[in-house]
């Protein structure tokens, strides 16, 4: 990518997991991550995702199918329409979903280019620490590259302790 990436960080506690059986982060960096465009059938992981970190407390009174099915809607609209959307899903070693991020390329008129946006980027707290977040991250600036896109932009609203941390092992990926 050309000059410029930007981000914001900031802190906040997250909730604990919700007592599924899941591998610690610890356990999964050892094993192998694979990064892959994600796929409608990932929309219920991608839901549960976002219910276990308690994203949206309106999106967590709903009932799943209600979370999950336009979620599914919106993966297909990315496979159907790949040059302006890229949905990456991170798989652990029993091809469970442990993160997913979404990336929009946008003409940037002025510079003559395109622009990535990654405006979702998730990952289970059961998998914090294992770079499955700087796996999912790397997938995107590549996908960057290969668009030769100008600058890749990063905002969030909210506040995340794992904002903070250094970037987790890619060489695990």
């Amino acid at each position: 990518m050309k000059p410029a990436t930007m981000m914001s960080r900031s802190v906040e506690k997250t909730d604990e997991s919700r007592g599924e059986e899941k591998m610690s982060g610890e356990e999964i960096s050892a094993k192998k991550i694979t990064v892959r465009k994600a796929l409608p059938g990932d929309a219920e992981a991608m839901a549960a995702i976002l219910r276990e970190i308690g994203w949206s407390e309106r999106r967590n009174s709903l009932p799943a199918e209600e979370v999950s099915s336009p979620i599914r809607r919106l993966l297909a609209h990315a496979r159907d329409y790949p040059e302006g959307h890229t949905v990456y899903a991170a798989r652990g070693p029993r091809d469970e979903v442990l993160g997913f991020a979404a990336v929009h390329w946008v003409p940037f008129i002025m510079l003559g280019g395109f622009e990535g946006y990654l405006s979702d980027l998730f990952v289970s707290p059961s998998a914090g620490g294992a770079g499955v977040g700087s796996g999912l991250v790397e997938a995107v600036m590549k996908e960057g590259e290969r668009r030769d896109a100008y600058r890749l932009m990063v905002t969030n609203g909210k506040s995340k302790e794992s904002y903070l941390r250094e970037p987790g092992p890619a060489s695990s990926l």
